[in-house]
């Protein structure tokens, strides 16, 4: 058997309406503040259940900034296209090891090509160490051979404060020259990534603008909720809006 505990919300709404439904009747007389020995007028009481509701309100839109925040910021990769074969199940070829953006039936996007721009689905991937090239077989076909344009995938990452101060210590070490290399940046559902210094510098930026957003988002939802007047109209309303993609 699962014991189902009642949260604030419905605590105050029960007792919102029982108290709307009798406000002369036992609940309402049985109603002290613990501050007095005085009955709270019904005036009184229902400014208080709505600045309760509202803070309740409030605390949920924080816990939607913080969903947003973890996870919620997509990055683009892009890689440049440096060979293409045409045809059904044809190939797009970039520089580096990128199988880990590319696994099987990944989507990702064709952009700048002559031919070739539009929505793409890896069949496989599969990276040579000699020439240090990775080979996207598609599962669709590849209609132009010219060689131009870059393929680009989404990768989700962490814009939580924490993610983005130690991001923040990493460039720091490597405009300081303390770093030299490729850096491995793991990121939202810990799969790791080699990143150059330019890739590292450039999701710092855009993941500061996004968590920058979200939060002037939740203070404009916040400030919309305590201008309500209502239960019933802070109950209603829609806070899910206006965020960032």
């Amino acid at each position: 058997m699962t014991l189902k505990v009642p949260t604030y919300v419905e605590i105050i709404g029960e007792l919102y309406s029982a108290v709307q439904a009798s406000a002369s009747g036992p609940l309402y007389s049985d109603l002290v503040w613990h501050a007095g020995d005085s009955l709270p007028s019904q005036v009184d009481l229902d400014a208080a259940i709505l600045t309760a509701v509202k803070l309740l309100q409030r605390k949920v839109v924080n816990d939607y900034r913080s969903v947003k925040l973890y996870g919620g910021y997509t990055h683009p990769h892009v890689y440049p296209i440096t060979d293409v074969t045409t045809g059904l199940n044809g190939t797009f070829v970039v520089d580096s090891d990128a199988t880990i953006e590319f696994p099987a039936a990944a989507a990702f996007i064709v952009t700048g090509s002559t031919g070739n721009d539009g929505a793409w689905t890896v069949s496989s991937s599969s990276y040579d160490g000699g020439t240090t090239k990775t080979t996207l077989t598609v599962t669709g076909t590849i209609p132009d051979a010219t060689v131009d344009g870059s393929t680009v995938v989404y990768i989700p990452w962490n814009s939580a404060p924490v993610d983005i101060q130690n991001l923040n210590a990493i460039i720091t070490l490597i405009l300081a020259g303390a770093i030299t290399t490729d850096v491995e940046w793991h990121d939202f559902i810990n799969i790791s990534h080699m990143m150059t210094s330019t890739q590292l510098v450039t999701l710092a930026g855009g993941l500061g603008v996004f968590a920058q957003t979200c939060y002037a988002v939740s203070w404009v939802h916040k400030n919309a909720i305590d201008a309500l007047t209502t239960v019933a109209a802070v109950d209603a309303y829609d806070y899910t809006t206006s965020w960032p993609a």
